[in-house]
């Protein structure tokens, strides 16, 4: 799509490269089972949690917010925006535009207002993510590395140049340290982590055969989930016990629920499921059997997962229960509406 800035994974359904993506408490199925029977319209309670998403129903690809059920939309980009992000406490999103002619960091408030340019930089600025204290961003800056943004004093810091590229920074939900992939030789990418003051990258994985890509942290910050040449797998923060959960070389996305209960992924264009047991991941449950369904994540409550699918033939955003049932279209546009990003 043009006009639009993609620094980390591949895509599976467009052809462009990259992209610009707490510990709870923990619920029986039993639980689960109860809280989801007694919620209406598909896909868990409609509590809190918006969503953040693109669109380009105006003409032009901006950054738009609705409620879990669909209603009270909002243009907060107001302009082309991308590579949303919410911050921990779901009050404001952080993106990148291109409006100035530079991909530069921009914030706006949740409903639209106090819509700020952070950097203004001849580099391209992506893959955003927010510090849990709220106070920072972790990002790429190509040509440069690492940096993170200080959003008391609006300041910018490089926390590494080490390696040819990176991709996808995430904090530990400590705030301690970031997770990243990154190429240290220009050939194959590795998971490493530095610590969020900044230093040498520390090699998670060293596997010069496969891409190791996309690293999520559990909830806990006790395990790093990841892909490794289309497969998931999960290990532990310092990278001891690498597993592999799953072998058809298709998955292309992954996120934790919010109470480290549950793993969904994409394989080969459907939602899955795995269920943490205490001790291990367990099978796999397929959650959506239409179309190609892509990018989920976990309404705050861990009882929804909202997603884009293409079943209609067009890219819209749709909403199901942790356990596949009551999906249901939430824009029903002409337009293309993706991207998907759930409040804390």
């Amino acid at each position: 799509m043009e006009g639009r800035i993609w620094i980390g994974t591949i895509s599976k359904w467009r052809t462009s490269l990259g992209r610009v993506f707490r510990l709870g408490w923990m619920l029986s199925p039993a639980v689960l089972a109860i809280a989801a029977a007694g919620c209406g319209g598909g896909g868990g309670n409609l509590g809190p949690s918006r969503i953040a998403f693109f669109s380009n129903r105006t003409g032009t690809g901006e950054v738009w917010v609705m409620d879990m059920n669909g209603a009270n939309l909002v243009n907060v980009s107001a302009g082309q925006g991308d590579g949303h992000v919410w911050d921990p406490f779901g009050t404001k999103i952080a993106f990148v535009s291109n409006r100035t002619g530079n991909w530069d960091v921009w914030l706006v408030n949740a409903n639209g207002t106090g819509l700020t340019q952070l950097s203004n930089d001849p580099s391209v600025e992506g893959d955003l993510d927010w510090k849990p204290s709220g106070d920072k961003l972790v990002y790429v800056k190509s040509g440069v590395g690492l940096v993170e943004r200080d959003l008391v004093t609006n300041t910018e810091t490089l926390l590494t140049n080490a390696g040819s590229f990176f991709l996808t920074p995430k904090y530990s939900p400590s705030g301690a340290d970031v997770v990243f992939a990154w190429s240290p030789l220009g050939t194959d990418t590795e998971i490493a982590k530095i610590p969020s003051t900044g230093g040498a990258p520390t090699n998670l994985t060293n596997d010069s055969a496969n891409q190791d890509t996309l690293p999520r942290w559990s909830p806990n910050g006790q395990q790093i989930a990841w892909l490794k040449a289309g497969n998931l797998w999960v290990m532990d923060a310092n990278g001891a016990n690498q597993t592999q959960l799953t072998n058809t070389g298709n998955v292309t996305w992954l996120a934790f629920s919010p109470n480290g209960q549950f793993l969904a992924y994409v394989d080969n264009g459907d939602i899955w499921r795995l269920t943490w047991s205490g001790t291990s991941w367990g099978s796999p449950v397929q959650l959506t059997t239409t179309g190609d369904n892509f990018t989920p994540c976990w309404t705050a409550d861990s009882l929804a997962i909202v997603f884009m699918s293409l079943r209609s033939g067009n890219a819209e955003i749709w909403r199901m229960r942790f356990d596949g049932s009551g999906q249901i279209n939430l824009t029903n546009h002409a337009a293309v509406d993706e991207e998907p990003q759930c409040s804390p």
